[in-house]
């Protein structure tokens, strides 16, 4: 396919470049990042242009890859109707494409890192559109990266989007936190990072909720006392460890 991409960060780096490798004519880039969009356009023999008003009808598919505040202000400068226009995010809907008669999402479900490697194998691609025949194309599309491929509607990937929050970035600002706390007693983050490793690959084997321990599930009330009376300098912090762990007591208190 010959595609076009506006944006130049962490998605947009890792789907050009990959949609590249799989022998795909990368055609335009456009950032408002210039020096990032040339260097993209470089590495995927790309097109840069400086202005939105400059993309091609000749494109295929424009996948719109920038973050969520800029979605709408991006797709209201786009001119061009004759590509499927996409964009990239889980929390926006389909509906906010539609002035282009062939509209959709190819939802990457990863978190990316520009100078991290990353295998698009396993990673889950959503894809939700306004027809067959863009969802025919979106899903070959996907396949060519992905062996996970599969529709999802604007609700399901809001939803998504939530639990992802919830089990990537705010699991990895609990692992911030806990840095910190050893830090001040001159222990090593690194002491953690078998338990970390441990309590990941258990979901491999055992639901959620089946894999949970501590002293929240086992209602130790004595242990928890003791932590959040340490934590009484900490009161943010305090916050966090009562909030989680009142509500792993509630979850698990009929287990």
């Amino acid at each position: 396919m010959k595609i076009s991409l506006i944006g130049s960060g962490n998605v947009a780096t890792h789907l050009a470049t990959e949609l590249f490798k799989k022998g795909n004519q990368i055609f335009q880039i456009y950032s408002k990042t210039k020096q990032n969009a040339e260097n993209l356009a470089k590495k995927t023999n790309a097109q840069y242009i400086g202005a939105i008003n400059e993309l091609s009808n000749n494109a295929d598919l424009i996948i719109i890859s920038v973050n969520d505040q800029q979605v709408s202000l991006i797709s209201e400068q786009i001119q061009t109707i004759n590509p499927i226009i996409v964009h990239t995010t889980g929390s926006i809907s389909i509906d906010i494409l539609n002035k282009f008669p062939n509209r959709g999402v190819f939802y990457p479900f990863q978190t990316f890192s520009k100078n991290k490697p990353i295998q698009f194998s396993s990673i889950p691609f959503l894809i939700e559109a306004n027809n067959k025949y863009v969802t025919d194309t979106l899903i070959s599309l996907a396949l060519t990266m992905s062996n996970n491929v599969q529709y999802a509607n604007s609700q399901q990937r809001l939803y998504l989007h939530i639990a992802a929050v919830m089990s990537c970035n705010f699991v990895n600002h609990l692992y911030a936190l806990s840095s910190n706390i050893l830090s001040e007693q001159n222990l090593d983050f690194n002491l953690l990072k078998p338990l970390i490793k441990e309590t990941t690959e258990k979901i491999e084997q055992l639901t959620p909720r089946k894999a949970q321990t501590g002293p929240a599930v086992r209602n130790d009330l004595y242990t928890i006392n003791k932590h959040i009376e340490i934590l009484k300098s900490k009161p943010d912090i305090k916050k966090i460890y009562a909030t989680l762990t009142n509500n792993i007591i509630k979850m698990y208190g009929n287990k």
